[in-house]
């Protein structure tokens, strides 16, 4: 058994609500995340609290199944709307109870593959889909890929990837990839990134991205890309945060990772983002749930979305199930005019605000709410002579 190690669950990295604000035409800056600009949504949801699970989005409903419980691994499968009802869709799936597995939603299909048991016993390259939630239809009992948990799994370039991981005995860097989940080819039997499981996969900006791990040196807090599998190129060597990311996915136009911190005994609520992998920046404040590994990140409906995990430890309690949403970031600039630019979702209400002080802030909305047309949108505030104000884009206000 690795304790130490990590499971990142379905991923692809990019902004919160807004990625940009343009100061009166004639500059580009980069707008700053709060932390702090999280909201509860369950604080415990239906489904039994735990880390290491498989997540996505599919038909239009985040999914989590399987993982690790404080009674031991699972099979069951959930969705929800909105973050805090939730509906069991089985609460026995075909495959064998797991953990570090992972899902993704690829070709209409809602995908399971690999994973383990607690203790680096019983790993698999089995891999599964479904279209309901409850009927799972077996692709094939054995991957081209060696048995392994605590990969990356991400879709790229009309295809299904598997990165990396462990196989129970070594970490691992091969890179694999399927267009229908049963004939698997190998893209690489070695990447120029050190062997590692509990990496953070995603695909962003029309690539593959590997995000830490960890390695036989321990955490490791790397960035690679690569358009094709074969060919990686380093964005970071030392990515500015500690020890290695945990969970991450792509939203609104940057990368984003949760760190999970130097190790998994004492796990970080630390939110960190990048347009590019090169340059990271930490959201402002401190967040508001409790340092974690193992959860699952969502970009959804315009927010981005956390969900369970473990806070360290192995009583009830590090089992986690709450959820949580982020819905705007905060900016505060001393400028003339400025037009407020955020990437927008179709058919999601959205409305800009300003606050005079963080301090017990009252917010009073810019303009009325306007309508996400799937493309990027302007508010402009004239503040000549005025205090310097805070900005945040509200989703679904």
């Amino acid at each position: 058994m690795r304790p130490s190690k990590h499971h990142l669950a379905d991923w692809r990295v990019s902004l919160l609500v807004l990625a940009s604000l343009l100061v009166t035409g004639l500059q580009e800056v980069q707008a700053q995340v709060a932390a702090s600009d999280w909201t509860q949504v369950a604080a415990s949801s239906s489904w039994t609290g735990r880390h290491s699970f498989g997540s996505a989005v599919y038909g239009d409903k985040m999914w989590i199944m399987g993982g690790r419980t404080s009674a031991g691994q699972t099979k069951d499968v959930w969705w929800t709307t909105n973050g805090s009802v939730w509906t069991r869709a089985t609460a026995s799936a075909n495959w064998n109870a797991r953990l570090y597995l992972e899902a993704l939603s690829f070709g209409g299909k809602l995908w399971v593959m690999g994973g383990g048991q607690w203790g680096s016993t019983g790993y698999t390259n089995d891999v599964w889909w479904m279209t309901n939630g409850s009927a799972w239809t077996r692709a094939t009992a054995s991957a081209g890929w060696s048995k392994r948990s605590q990969f990356g799994c991400v879709e790229h370039d009309g295809k299904m990837w598997v990165l990396g991981g462990d196989d129970a005995t070594s970490y691992l860097n091969d890179v694999w990839y399927s267009a229908n989940g049963t004939n698997w080819t190998q893209a690489t039997a070695s990447a120029p990134w050190s062997k590692r499981s509990g990496l953070v996969g995603m695909a962003f900006d029309s690539k593959i991205w590997v995000v830490g791990g960890e390695t036989a040196s321990g955490r490791t807090n790397d960035v690679w890309w690569s358009t094709n599998g074969v060919s990686w190129f380093l964005a970071t060597n030392k990515a500015p945060w500690q020890g290695s990311a945990s969970m991450g996915c792509p939203h609104m136009q940057n990368l984003w990772v949760l760190v999970g911190g130097p190790s998994a005994s004492s796990p970080s609520n630390q939110v960190w983002y990048s347009s590019d992998g090169v340059n990271w920046s930490l959201a402002e404040g401190e967040s508001p749930w409790s340092g974690r590994d193992n959860g699952a990140v969502l970009s959804y409906h315009g927010l981005m979305w956390l969900v369970g995990g473990s806070a360290g430890g192995s009583s009830s309690s590090a089992f986690l199930n709450d959820v949580w949403s982020a819905s705007s970031l905060l900016i505060a600039m001393e400028i003339s005019a400025i037009d407020i630019a955020w990437y927008s979702k179709v058919g999601v209400p959205y409305q800009p605000q300003w606050t005079p002080s963080m301090v017990a802030p009252t917010w009073t909305n810019l303009g009325g709410v306007v309508m996400g047309t799937g493309a990027k949108m302007y508010v402009t505030d004239v503040i000549r002579g005025l205090p310097p104000r805070y900005y945040r884009v509200v989703a679904n206000p």
